[in-house]
């Protein structure tokens, strides 16, 4: 078995963060070009890499069944050269199937990516009112500028399967592209100031937006904390709440994640709901403060939480 298996815990579903803000007199369009760029060369790198681990992967079952092929032969009383092609498949399955219990089957490297650009808005609804505010107050608190004329803030998120594949992402940034040359270099050079934190996938229902339907796509983000009850059960509860807050309202995604111990900083928990209704936000807030089912969910969601609206840019 593997790991995994081993600790029965899922293999987890990771998003790498970044909140990142332009520098003065870069534009939004030079800027949205750099960071469209880093996305397709970590993309392109991560199939790379995974094509080469996998062939890596096929060599060596085909070269240590042949070598144990030969090794047995001398110890056969009967010939077996005219079994070979027999044997050989034989022995590359069992192979196969060791390989299977004890190797975890993820893709190796970026799952996918996302780009987000915030909206720094207000609303006459109160409870919409009040948690932009604090989204604003937490983007202060990381510290973004938010004042009048501020230059525009965006965040970008990097999902991959296993811890695993945080060192493959580390290494495609930092060896294969550079850290100070490439697209990465020029997006260095281009921002004012960052704030990151890696997640682990705690719920997720529906599917991200992908092509040319990305641009008509609203994300709304809540930060948030856990209040004084435990682990397990309020992310149970906050997860079936959610299951039914995407069906209830049509929703095209909705996902809640949990910050990886020690890894980033800000609030532990995040929800974000992605959806083609630009005027979401509205409902999903009355959706969450009345439901009667389980009220930690509107004490942390709401009463506690801090919104962020972005317009999707690249998935």
């Amino acid at each position: 078995m593997s790991l995994y298996s081993l600790l029965d815990t899922p293999i987890p579903t990771i998003a790498y963060c970044a909140l990142h803000q332009m520098r003065p007199g870069v534009t939004r369009d030079e800027y949205l070009k750099t960071m469209k760029e880093l996305h397709e060369r970590i993309a392109q790198e991560s199939r790379e890499i995974n094509a080469a681990y996998a062939k890596h992967l096929a060599d060596t079952l085909s070269r240590e069944s042949q070598s144990l092929q030969n090794a047995l032969s001398h110890f056969l009383h009967t010939p077996i050269s005219s079994d070979n092609e027999e044997v050989q498949r034989m022995l590359v399955e069992s192979f196969e199937r060791f390989k299977t219990q004890i190797h975890s089957h993820v893709p190796v490297g970026l799952e996918r990516s996302v780009e987000s650009r915030v909206y720094l808005v207000s609303s006459k609804k109160p409870l919409e009112k009040k948690l932009l505010k604090n989204g604003r107050t937490y983007l202060d608190g990381l510290g973004f500028t938010t004042t009048k004329g501020h230059e525009d803030i965006f965040e970008s998120t990097f999902i991959v399967r296993g811890g695993m594949n945080l060192d493959v992402l580390e290494y495609i940034v930092r060896d294969r592209l550079g850290i100070y040359s490439s697209a990465h270099g020029k997006h260095v050079g281009e921002l004012e100031g960052y704030s990151y934190a890696a997640y682990n996938l705690v719920f997720a229902q529906g599917e991200i937006p992908s092509g040319d339907a990305v641009g008509k796509h609203t994300e709304l983000t809540f930060y948030f904390s856990k209040p004084d009850v435990k682990y397990a059960p309020f992310r149970e509860g906050l997860s079936e709440a959610l299951e039914k807050l995407t069906a209830g309202l049509g929703l095209k995604y909705v996902s809640l994640w949990q910050r990886k111990l020690g890894l980033g900083g800000g609030k532990e928990f995040v929800l974000r709901i992605i959806s083609d209704n630009s005027d979401v936000a509205g409902e999903v807030i009355e959706w969450l403060s009345g439901y009667e089912e389980n009220k930690v969910l509107s004490e942390s969601v709401i009463d506690g939480g801090n919104l962020l609206i972005k317009e999707l840019l690249v998935a």
